[in-house]
C-alpha cells in the first residue's frame, strides 16, 4: 500500500515521540497527510487547455450499448456501467470504448488508481478496435490520464507513434498538444518544439492557438533560440 511504501515503522515512533500529549491516534492522522501528499506528488494539474479534453461520444451505437449511453446521458452512469458489464458484450468494441469511457469520466478528481483503471479500459478497448475515430479519442485520453498522474513519460509514448501521420481529426491536433506537454514535462523540449511548429495553422483563434502560440516561444526560450523566442513572443 501507499501507506506502507511511505512510511516506516521509525516514522511511526517519531511521530508518536512529537506528540503533545497523550494520542496516539494522532500518530495515525500524521500517515494519513503525510501518504495523501505523496500521492499528490504524483499529480500535476494539466496546463493544456481545456478544450483538449473530448467529451464523451455515442455515435454508431445501436441495442444495449446505446440503451447504457442514455442511461450515462440522465445521470445514471452506475447503471450504465452494469448494462456494458454484461457477458455478451465482453467483445463488442463500441460497448468497451463507451465503458472505457464512463470509467474515465466517473474517475475525474479521483486516485491516481481510479485513472490507471480507465487506461486499462481504453487499451482492452482498443485491441478490438485499433483504426476508428473512436480509436483514435481512446489513445489521446490515455496519453492525457498518464500525464494528469505524473506519468509523462509514458503519456509521449503513448502519443509519439500518432504524431506524423496524425490521428484524425480533431483529435490530431489535441494529440500534438498532449504530446508536446508531456515532452515537456519528460525534459525534451526539442521534440516537444517539432510537435508543434509542424501543427498546420487553424482558421478560427481559440484557446489552444493561444496556448501553441505560447508553448512554441517558451519552447524556443528553453532551446535557447532566442531571438526565436522572442520573435514568437511579440
Amino acid at each position: 500500500s501507499w501507506v506502507e511504501r511511505f512510511l516506516i515503522e521509525s516514522e511511526l515512533v517519531a511521530a508518536q515521540a512529537a506528540l503533545p500529549g497523550p494520542d496516539p491516534a494522532a500518530a495515525y492522522r500524521v500517515v494519513t497527510e503525510l501518504t495523501a501528499r505523496a500521492v499528490g506528488a504524483t499529480q500535476r494539474p494539466s496546463s493544456l487547455p481545456p478544450s483538449v479534453g473530448p467529451r464523451v461520444t455515442a455515435a454508431g451505437l445501436s441495442g444495449d450499448t446505446m440503451e447504457a449511453a442514455r442511461r450515462h446521458s440522465a445521470g445514471d452512469t452506475t447503471g450504465a456501467l452494469g448494462l456494458l458489464a454484461a457477458p455478451e458484450l465482453e467483445r463488442d468494441a463500441g460497448a468497451l470504448h463507451l465503458r472505457a469511457q464512463l470509467l474515465d469520466e466517473q474517475g475525474k478528481g479521483g486516485h491516481p488508481t481510479d485513472r490507471l483503471e480507465g487506461i486499462g479500459a481504453y487499451r482492452l478497448a482498443l485491441s478490438f478496435d485499433r483504426a476508428s475515430a473512436r480509436a483514435a479519442r481512446a489513445r489521446l485520453r490515455i496519453a492525457q490520464l498518464y500525464l494528469e498522474i505524473g506519468f509523462a513519460l509514458e503519456a509521449a509514448a503513448t502519443l509519439r507513434p500518432h504524431i506524423d501521420p496524425p490521428l484524425p481529426a480533431p483529435y490530431g491536433r489535441w494529440a500534438a498538444l498532449t504530446f508536446a506537454e508531456a515532452a515537456t514535462r519528460a525534459g525534451n523540449p526539442e521534440m516537444a518544439l517539432a510537435a508543434l511548429v509542424a501543427l498546420p495553422a487553424v482558421e478560427q483563434i481559440d484557446e489552444s492557438s493561444a496556448w501553441v502560440l505560447r508553448a512554441i516561444a517558451d519552447l524556443r526560450f528553453t532551446t535557447q533560440d532566442y531571438v526565436g523566442a522572442v520573435e514568437a513572443y511579440e
